[in-house]
Formats: structure tokens, sequence, C-alpha cells
């Protein structure tokens, strides 16, 4: 009875730790001060991220990675951004508690933009069509169609101070009109589409002064990795890692 005991309390104290530690992570982000050349990203799994600036903050493809106590803790989005259906970039009930908390735009892919009028008025909710530009607060959104299973969009977002592109989870798909100072790129598991070979491929269309990697297995980060190292060493490289703050200078 007392073994039992103690691995109940154990079990207790380390969910509490969990929550405390994951709930951290995004008051963290918020709470942390940034320069106009500098930015931070907060990584959530496969492609979603909470990418903030000095005077922006943007959310891709959270899907069901956050929980509830973590938007309690999102202080503001500019824009809520879903490349895809798939469940591993979007979720419903987890998109709508976003949503509510922030109140931000919210730009999707075609094949989630009937899902998302279900909890977010049709004025607050665009529809990602690579033939226009969306412009929300001084941001400037280009949609990218991708290359995958189904329909996918990709993001290029100019900000104030520089500008970032969102790879998903696509196959190489030609971006040299797209010049990026931070390309947050996949490298392929569990994605059919996706592999280090494309990123590599939009790397040498995109130029970027930062490449961050997600959406891939550590064999395939570290296959993108060297290939940039040995043809474009002046690229800084990162490999997100889940609920870790990376702070860049641009």
């Amino acid at each position: 009875m007392e073994l039992l005991f103690q691995v109940l309390a154990n079990t207790f104290i380390y969910i509490l730790h969990k929550l405390y530690c994951e709930n951290m992570s995004v008051k963290n982000l918020f709470s942390t001060s940034l320069a106009e050349n500098e930015a931070a990203i907060l990584f959530f799994g496969y492609s979603g991220v909470i990418v903030k600036t000095s005077s922006e903050a943007l959310a891709f493809d959270l899907a069901d990675l956050i929980g509830f106590r973590d938007i309690q803790d999102i202080e503001k989005l500019n824009a809520i951004l879903y490349t895809h259906n798939h469940y591993d970039h979007y979720h419903s009930r987890t998109a709508e508690h976003i949503f509510k908390r922030t109140n931000a735009p919210l730009i999707v892919d075609r094949s989630i933009y009937n899902d998302v009028l279900k909890f977010a008025p049709k004025e607050k909710v665009y529809v990602a069509d690579p033939s226009k530009q969306i412009s929300i607060d001084g941001i400037v959104i280009s949609p990218v169609r991708g290359k995958h299973i189904g329909s996918i969009t990709l993001y290029h977002v100019k900000l104030k101070h520089f500008s970032i592109f969102h790879g998903a989870d696509s196959a190489y798909i030609p971006l040299k009109n797209l010049p990026t100072d931070i390309a947050l790129l996949p490298t392929g598991e569990p994605s059919p589409t996706a592999s280090p070979e494309d990123a590599f491929e939009m790397v040498k269309d995109l130029k970027p002064k930062v490449v961050a990697v997600f959406h891939g297995s550590d064999y395939q980060h570290d296959k993108l990795k060297e290939n940039i190292m040995n043809n474009m060493p002046q690229i800084q490289f990162i490999t997100l890692e889940k609920k870790k703050i990376f702070k860049l200078t641009i």
C-alpha cells in the first residue's frame, strides 16, 4: 500500500512538473525581450511553432500540440496560420481555443476553411490563395502552393524588420522569387513528401540567413545540416527542440 501511494505521488508530481514546465515555456516566450533584429521561436512538434519578434507574434500549425494552459499564456498573436488539414498540422478544437483567446485573424489552406467557419466569423478568416497577398497590421503574407498529399499551402511572411518562410512538410517547389531571412523547413518523417534533399533545394532558392528545421528525424536534420555546411556555410543552422525557445539575431 505504501509503495502504491509513493508511485501515485511521484506520478502526480511528474504531471504537475510537466504542466508547469510547458506552461512556463509560453510565458517565457512572451516575456522575452527582443531587439528589432531579433526573433524567438518556440517549437511544439512537427511543424508547429510560435515566432515572436520585437513587435509581432505568429502561430503556425499548432495542431493539438499546445495545451489549454499554454493557450491561456499567449499574450498576443497577429495571425494564426495553418498549412493543411492533416492531424499533425491542424486540430479544430485547439484552433478554436487559440482563436477565442487571441481573436487573431486565421489564414488557412482551403482544406480547413469550412471547418474554421464553425467557430470564427467570416471576416476573421482568410483563405490562402497563392494569387493574392494578405496584409494584416503591416504584415504581408504570401501564400505558396506546396507539394504534398492533398492540398497544402506554405507561407512567406514579410514582417516589419525581416521575413520568414514556413515550409510545413512539403516537397520542393520553386521559391526563387522569395528571398527570406529565416527559413523554417521540414526534412522528412513522418511526411511522405518532405526530405533533406528537397529542403536543400528550398534553401538554395530562399538564400536565408538562418535555417531552422523541424518535421524530420535526427538523421534527416543532420543530413541537411551537412549539405548546408559544405555548400552554404554562411547560413546559421538550428535544429528546433520541443518546448525550447531559440533566440535568433538576423
